[in-house]
């Protein structure tokens, strides 16, 4: 299937039979080479509304894709006509793909106008970053630098996945970042936390396809910037992994600062000034 919501409720079924009530900590589901064909196994108790469920994640996924890519551009309005006659589907799962899109941050609706994608201003991204590091920080004193054995076992798995990206496969370099980062404040075990560093999870992602020019040279560094971290973590000493967050997190600040030119010394003193 093609279908995230049916992964979802097929992943909660195993589980309710496989589970033994053992208290969890955490728990995760990866799938891989999901199936993009027009068919798929069919059984006298499918759900009827699953045809639904799949047009309109067929359609977030379309939209948010053309918007990454910048075929639509920042600030363009959107035409839900135009995308239901291109994706060859009515104009009901674009409707829904455009509010589930507009949920995650990239998309804003203004009343007379319609949507339209998001524009990011590097300010914008200074503060995405500066939120990110600070609710990292914060998990990592919570747990005074014992990171957690399965932590660091999913983030050695990501650090994996990671190292033989390339520049081509740059979608997949933010996904892995973020799954990193999100390893480090998931740990901590409080959901506030987490809720918050979310909200913040697409602004990294526009950062890093509108504002990062090299793309080649960060899809090399992206591999060592991350481990870096990781070996902080192996160290267990507490400020030597604050430091490496922070310290990662302002490289790309200052990179953005060099790829666009913004004079501004008093950023710099903020960022060392907040944590």
């Amino acid at each position: 299937t093609d279908s995230t919501s049916v992964i979802y409720e097929y992943s909660c079924r195993l589980l309710r039979e496989s589970w033994n009530m053992t208290p969890l900590r955490l728990m995760g589901v990866r799938a891989g080479k999901i199936s993009d064909d027009g068919f798929s196994q069919m059984s006298l108790f499918d759900d009827p509304g699953l045809q639904k469920k799949k047009d309109f994640e067929k359609a977030v996924d379309a939209i948010r894709s053309k918007i990454f890519n910048h075929e639509i551009k920042s600030g363009q309005r959107i035409v839900e006509l135009e995308l239901a006659k291109e994706f060859h589907t009515s104009r009901g799962p674009i409707r829904e793909a455009l509010r589930q899109l507009e949920n995650e941050g990239i998309i804003v609706y203004t009343r007379n106008v319609g949507c339209s994608v998001k524009e990011l201003s590097f300010q914008d991204s200074y503060e995405v970053y500066l939120l990110r590091t600070n609710y990292e920080v914060i998990s990592v004193r919570f747990l005074q630098g014992k990171i957690p054995e399965d932590t660091m076992q999913r983030l050695e798995e990501i650090l994996d996945r990671m190292k033989n990206l390339t520049a081509e496969e740059f979608d997949q370099e933010f996904e892995c970042d973020n799954e990193f980062h999100e390893e480090l404040v998931k740990m901590c075990g409080m959901p506030r936390v987490q809720k918050a560093w979310k909200e913040q999870y697409y602004g990294n992602l526009f950062a890093g396809y509108d504002l990062v020019q090299d793309k080649e040279a960060v899809a090399k560094r992206q591999y060592a910037s991350h481990k870096v971290i990781f070996d902080a973590c192996v160290s267990g000493d507490c400020e030597a992994i604050c430091k490496a967050i922070k310290d990662h997190y302002w490289r790309t600040i200052a990179g953005m600062m060099r790829d666009q030119k913004v004079d501004a010394p008093q950023l710099e003193l903020g960022w060392n000034e907040a944590f």
